[in-house]
């Protein structure tokens, strides 16, 4: 069974959907031997020693602070920073972007880690790294150190506690406040990096299926245990996740409560 599959097994009515959060507990840390807030931190350092090279490597590690923070985070979210998925690239198509990006900052935003402006400003500080022979200001460097701290503030807000349990049902299946007769359970398996799923239909449990990188609809399913707090992004990620699955509904037409 998929997940388009068990939608249809359990007739859930996607026009009056239900979405309820489980527990949550802590995400893994890295394996990184320097981890972003080091790279973060050795930034302010180079800053306070008020000479040109100091300014460079500011710049530098401000820059370091972001990208270890990305891979730092892709890692843990099971997803290869060094060899990225090609599924991924589904999600990513069905995203718009105010200003081009690299791939990697793309993936961020899709997955709602980041808002868009602080993308688009970690954007910016990449770009002043291009200017190497042109001595950056100690504003535009105190900009760019803020920049990174942001963007790891943003990134740790959503993955320091993941939610990790959630379940999908529909008013009309809805029984009490955590109880419904059919509809869907998610938990997301930090260790092994997949989603286990377990539809119930009238109270019977039917046969759990898992979902990994390699399905498409995994980002789709991140992006929803990402979100669990912003019933308008919420709802976003589920529209997305029907358009990842090739579902017959339009996405108009889909409509969740979110407890």
């Amino acid at each position: 069974m998929n997940l388009k599959e068990s939608l249809k097994v359990t007739k859930l009515d996607l026009t009056n959907l239900v979405f309820m959060p489980g527990s949550g507990s802590g995400s893994e840390h890295s394996k990184f031997e320097i981890s972003p807030k080091d790279f973060l931190r050795f930034s302010k350092l180079d800053f306070h020693s008020n000479n040109s090279q100091g300014l460079i490597n500011s710049l530098t590690n401000a820059k370091r602070a972001i990208d270890c923070q990305i891979d730092e985070t892709l890692s843990v979210l099971g997803i290869d920073f060094q060899d990225i998925p090609k599924q991924s690239e589904e999600i990513v198509s069905l995203m718009e972007f105010n200003i081009d990006l690299p791939y990697k900052l793309k993936l961020i935003q899709a997955l709602n880690l980041a808002p868009a402006y602080i993308v688009a400003k970690a954007r910016t500080l990449r770009n002043k790294l291009e200017h190497y022979y042109n001595l950056p200001s100690k504003e535009e460097v105190q900009e760019s150190i803020d920049i990174a701290e942001l963007f790891i503030r943003s990134i740790e807000g959503k993955t320091k506690i993941l939610e990790d349990e959630f379940y999908i049902t529909d008013s009309k299946n809805r029984t009490d406040l955590w109880e419904f007769n059919s509809g869907l359970s998610f938990g997301f398996d930090k260790i092994n990096k997949s989603f286990r799923i377990i539809p119930t239909k009238k109270k019977v449990h039917l046969d759990s299926f898992k979902v990994d990188y390699k399905n498409v609809e995994y980002y789709g399913l991140l992006r929803l245990m990402l979100s669990i707090d912003d019933d308008f992004e919420c709802l976003k990620s589920l529209q997305l996740i029907m358009n990842l699955i090739e579902h017959e509904i339009p996405i108009n037409k889909i409509k969740v409560e979110c407890e």
